[in-house]
């Protein structure tokens, strides 16, 4: 039975890393978006992304 529940900890720390990774790719996808709209906002400006750093 502690066999059992260790292996059941072990199943929900994965299921739980997974979902970490799943919300930073989304989150690392939403920052990369935003970049883009603002990049494509400053060449309508004719602001040189590039330029800025």
């Amino acid at each position: 039975q502690q066999a059992e529940l260790g292996r059941q900890q072990a199943e929900a720390e994965k299921q739980q890393a997974e979902v970490e990774l799943q919300q930073e790719r989304q989150a690392r996808q939403e920052a990369e978006q935003r970049a883009k709209q603002l990049a494509e906002r400053l060449r309508e400006l004719g602001i040189d992304p590039g330029q800025l750093n």
